[in-house]
């Protein structure tokens, strides 16, 4: 079994990479020797890239996945587990490996996942002369062709810049190279493999924009990455929209009332705005259409509760002498929305990738919530006038 320190003195020519990873939380002591261990172990030499996910995935870490990525002839064996990221008492970041229980609800829950690749096209036939080149006290620089290995000299100013056929390459070079090769490969299997778990797991999980706690180790104990490795820590913590500024004049109003819990139908709306912003504006728009549609068939007296009774549709309730007889600006503002939610349900469906965007021409979720407490507003008013002149 490796230890830690045993990683550190074979990247003791670049030391600041593995101080960043421990202290990014990208890994930990444990993940960073146990995946050593394993490439050791393999009966095919691997390399493996770590990578996280801001968000749990149902998978136990017995399972183990093969994807082909990119060309056909290469696999990627893919490894979970689930983690959680935590404060302590004293204010200290803790990020621990926790069990893959079938069910958990909890904060800061993410997924540590592990990519391991076999090297392909020119990097399978310089891999082993690049072991050859690491030591227990880091990185050894000679050159990878066969034809300058026998000259036994080690040339300078090569380790940065594109490389064709017959240039002299070293093993610094040849990291950064598969480094990089790994880290776009990654990319590609991630989408991959999100497509197909959330067709299952019917979810709708999104890859980060980029990548996080991403680093590679390209030998036993030697790792590697282009950037830093970003923490994750920052993307679970809640975002926080703040919204428009509220009209001061109707808070203050609000204020006079009595303090009382918001009915069913206001707590519906509140939920459909909150919906929206989570970026599904037009599941918002319905149902907000449907609160309506309900609020008015209460009003009517339509016992909608009952198995045998239907609620009227919302074009119906407009005609009944109630709601006829509402300002014409609010009538035709409902009648919009309707029409709206219409061509939602029965026409083609969003597109997902852009379902933050509303349609062109189409009302905006908030127009669709103000019409529905304007609504609601016009009939309490009208209640208490009729109340005050009974």
């Amino acid at each position: 079994m490796w230890s830690v320190d045993e990683i550190v003195l074979r990247n003791s020519d670049q030391p600041r990479k593995v101080e960043l990873i421990l202290s990014s939380h990208s890994a930990n002591e444990k993940l960073l020797c146990s995946t050593a261990a394993e490439l050791e172990d393999a009966t095919q030499p691997q390399v493996c890239c770590f990578v996280q996910l801001p968000f749990p995935l149902a998978i136990t870490e017995q399972e183990r996945f093969q994807l082909k990525a990119g060309r056909a002839d290469r696999i990627a064996i893919l490894s979970f587990e689930r983690w959680r990221a935590s404060v302590s008492d004293d204010c200290r970041l803790q990020i621990d490996p926790i069990p893959a229980e079938a069910s958990i609800a909890d904060r800061g829950l993410f997924t540590q996942m592990r990519v391991f690749f076999q090297n392909w096209g020119r990097h399978q036939y310089d891999y082993p002369n690049y072991l050859e080149a690491i030591t227990e006290t880091g990185l050894r620089e000679q050159p990878l062709n066969h034809s300058f290995r026998q000259t036994g000299r080690v040339p300078t100013g090569v380790a940065t810049g594109p490389v064709s056929y017959g240039d002299i390459r070293t093993p610094s070079y040849f990291e950064h190279e598969l480094t990089q090769a790994i880290e776009h490969e990654v990319t590609f299997v991630i989408d991959r493999f999100l497509e197909s778990y959330n067709l299952v797991a019917l979810d709708d999980l999104r890859p980060p924009e980029s990548h996080l706690g991403l680093f590679v180790m390209l030998a036993p104990g030697r790792v590697s990455y282009s950037v830093a490795p970003r923490p994750v820590a920052a993307t679970l913590l809640s975002n926080a929209v703040v919204p428009e500024s509220v009209n001061g004049s109707q808070l203050e109003a609000a204020l006079r009332f009595s303090r009382r819990d918001l009915d069913r139908y206001l707590r519906r709306l509140i939920a459909m705005q909150r919906l929206a912003r989570q970026g599904e504006p037009e599941l918002a728009a319905i149902g907000c259409v449907s609160a309506i549609e309900w609020y008015m068939n209460a009003a009517l007296g339509n016992d909608v509760g009952k198995p045998d009774r239907r609620s009227k549709p919302l074009w119906r309730c407009m005609e009944s002498e109630l709601f006829s007889s509402l300002p014409a600006q609010l009538k035709n503002r409902i009648e919009q929305i309707r029409n709206m939610r219409n061509d939602l349900a029965h026409g083609s469906p969003p597109e997902r990738l852009s379902a933050g965007e509303t349609r062109t021409g189409a009302l905006e979720t908030k127009e669709v919530v103000a019409t529905a407490i304007e609504l609601y507003r016009t009939m309490q008013m009208r209640m208490s006038k009729s109340s005050v002149q009974r």
